[in-house]
């Protein structure tokens, strides 16, 4: 099933809470309201025009890859950091900063 949000509030009754959804399908979206009892859908007329999760996700994933990188060198350096000086530990830190960046 692919999960969507509900809309922010119920056409019925204008309340978010008791919104829930009730089916969910490539094309057609339903939901239902616990409150007021309305129900609706939401349906894609141009499905080719959805956006491409699958991409999302992946530029997701590779910030999060990106992200354990630089705190495994964090780790690193904050284990290196007792036998360092302190010029080359602040180096080692400006570095890191301009990759985060």
């Amino acid at each position: 099933m692919n999960h969507r949000c509900p809309p922010e509030v119920c056409p019925g009754c204008a309340r978010i809470d008791g919104v829930e959804l009730t089916r969910c399908t490539s094309r057609v979206t339903t939901w239902k309201c616990a409150r007021c009892t309305t129900e609706w859908a939401i349906s894609v007329v141009n499905p080719h025009l959805r956006p491409d999760h699958p991409a999302t996700f992946a530029a997701a994933v590779e910030q999060l890859s990106t992200a354990r990188g630089l705190l495994r060198q964090v780790i690193t350096l904050a284990e290196d950091s007792p036998t360092i000086t302190e010029v080359e530990l602040w180096s080692r830190l400006v570095a890191l900063d301009e990759c985060a960046r």
